[in-house]
């Protein structure tokens, strides 16, 4: 049987080919059984042929002409040793946030713009990563707000941090969070600019978008430097989206905060769940320990259900510093941990227990430095930046696979030269 996405990508053809027509596609040599002829499916870039043999890709390896070990889809002989985003016009200038989700992904410059900040959109196609339109900028931007200090990207919407964003023209780095949604010819619109602004209060330096998450019609925005004048106790800020609008959708404060406990200073969002990074905390009488904060979204309200803590408490260890997370496991970074080389602990939730599972740290071994700068999990992977290595800070970033509530060790990154800080956002 011919597939509808074979028969829509031929009419395509039809019609932006002029004068080249259906038949010339007619499958006589149709190697992976799509009713499209083989050149076809090369031309319009739905299979690759990275060989250029003129046989796509998925039949190279079908028929074991090309092997492919680790059984990604890309023959080993055209495995490249990293793949890197393409430098978009005008360059990155700086890099210092990114995220993914499907064939989309989003990378935070905010020196990009005249100082103003910038982020800019990719798109994956085949093997390649290709800039998706123009940079995604704040319309009301001027230097200083650090527009893409934290990205975030949810199927067809954008989150954009600006920690340094001045709200009302009097609370100066309030921040702000900024939303942007890809519409149906594939560009990526301007949709909100979300903040709070609550009468009377002075949020000046608060922060806002320091860090972000999305996750479906919900947003979590860090704010760690928000509370009284020098406080630092910080909070998130929840937003929701009915279909046509942006809401505030509630504030979340640790029980009994204190003054630098820097809560926000890291978020994640999973199905139903949330998490706040706290990584000022004190824990066990040792400063800057640090911990997370776990929420559970219930009728539409969201509140505090665990802590989780580092297995040892320890000055500086900043615990919290990053977190990622999904409904049923989490895993949090604390950087500063032994001494600096750093850890990140993993978790796995039965119920309402939030259990602890694994205490990872460098798989390069001793001498290592801020393991756990940044973790990013899905279903079965791990990843953990480590944007710091002895005598260098070229960086790197290590792989792990989830097998039930074990995480194994897969394989290290590392693409960074002396200064990259490879693996600071992952």
């Amino acid at each position: 049987m011919v597939s509808l996405r074979a028969t829509i990508i031929a009419i395509a053809f039809v019609f932006t080919a002029g004068s080249v027509g259906f038949a010339q596609c007619d499958p006589t040599t149709d190697c992976n059984g799509n009713g499209v002829l083989d050149s076809c499916d090369i031309s319009f870039g739905t299979s690759d042929d990275c060989d250029l043999n003129g046989i796509p890709d998925e039949c190279d390896i079908a028929l074991g002409t090309a092997p492919d070990c680790n059984l990604n889809g890309i023959p080993d002989g055209c495995e490249p040793a990293a793949t890197a985003f393409p430098v978009p016009t005008g360059g990155f200038l700086s890099a210092e946030s990114i995220a993914i989700d499907g064939d989309f992904a989003v990378v935070g410059s905010t020196s990009g713009n005249g100082g103003a900040g910038a982020a800019h959109v990719f798109r994956r196609v085949g093997t390649m990563w290709i800039e998706d339109g123009s940079a995604l900028v704040a319309t009301d931007g001027v230097a200083g707000d650090l527009f893409g200090a934290s990205v975030a990207i949810s199927g067809d919407a954008i989150a954009v941090g600006a920690p340094g964003a001045d709200i009302a023209g009097t609370d100066i780095d309030a921040g702000a969070v900024y939303v942007f949604r890809r519409d149906g010819a594939g560009a990526w619109l301007a949709e909100e600019k979300l903040f709070y602004d609550t009468a009377g209060t002075d949020e000046s330096g608060y922060a806002l978008g320091t860090s972000v998450a999305i996750d479906g019609d919900w947003i979590l925005a860090g704010a760690p430097m928000s509370g009284v004048t020098g406080s630092e106790t910080g909070r998130g800020e929840f937003f929701s989206f009915d279909g046509s609008a942006w809401s505030a959708g509630g504030t979340a404060i640790i029980p009994l905060p204190l003054a630098g406990d820097l809560a926000g200073s890291a978020v994640a969002l999973g199905t139903d769940y949330a998490f706040l990074g706290v990584p000022g905390r004190t824990v066990s009488s040792q400063a800057g320990a640090g911990q997370v904060s776990v929420l559970r979204l219930n009728g539409g309200i969201w509140s505090f259900t665990a802590t989780l803590t580092p297995a040892t408490a320890e000055a500086g260890g900043n615990f919290g510093a990053s977190v990622s997370g999904t409904s049923t496991h989490a895993a949090v970074g604390s950087p500063g941990a032994s001494s600096g080389a750093g850890l990140v602990r993993t978790y796995a939730r039965t119920g309402t227990v939030w259990a602890p599972i694994q205490l990872l740290s460098s798989p390069a071994g001793a001498p290592s430095q801020a393991f756990g700068t940044s973790v990013d999990m899905s279903d079965t992977r791990l990843l953990v930046g480590e944007a710091e290595t002895p005598a260098t800070t070229a960086g790197m970033a290590h792989v792990y696979t989830r097998t039930g509530n074990t995480h194994t060790f897969d394989s290290t990154l590392a693409a960074g030269v002396l200064g990259d800080e490879f693996g600071a956002s992952v």
